[in-house]
């Protein structure tokens, strides 16, 4: 094994996460390689026999629904979690229902400093009760 070989280890996109991989580089490691080696075989085999069992057994209804020159039905492991993913992000769209909410800010004109603005510590708040309170407190001072 070269000694100068390190892997950074993430599972996710994200600045915070890539820098802490960069920050904990580890060495390779075999067993793991061969793992993934042997998930990305068993997931081009299963692909592979599943998409020909699904052409085979489904074509001729699916091109009666969906359109004529559908050729193949194609199946993938990774195509099941992605689908779930989007299918959920669907039904969070169609279920959000529009909320009025407040975000409190003050603005002061200090001598020497000009304009500066003081946002609120908890961002929003969907509780005009609770927004015309900040008002009316930031109003007596």
């Amino acid at each position: 094994i070269d000694e100068n070989i390190y892997r950074a280890q993430f599972s996710a996109l994200t600045e915070p996460e890539v820098k802490r991989a960069i920050n904990t580089l580890v060495r390779p490691n075999k067993y793991m390689s061969m793992a993934v080696d042997a998930r990305q075989e068993l997931d081009l085999k299963i692909g592979v026999a599943f998409t020909r069992l699904l052409t085979r057994t489904l074509l001729d209804k699916c091109k009666e629904k969906f359109y004529r020159d559908l050729r193949v039905i194609s199946y993938g492991p990774c195509q099941t979690p992605t689908l779930w993913f989007c299918v959920k992000r669907h039904h969070e769209i169609q279920q959000f229902q529009r909320q009025t909410f407040w975000t409190p800010k003050l603005f002061v004109e200090l001598p020497g400093f000009g304009r500066c603005t003081f946002d609120w510590v908890e961002d929003r708040t969907f509780d005009s009760r609770q927004a015309h309170h900040i008002e009316h407190m930031c109003k007596q001072v």
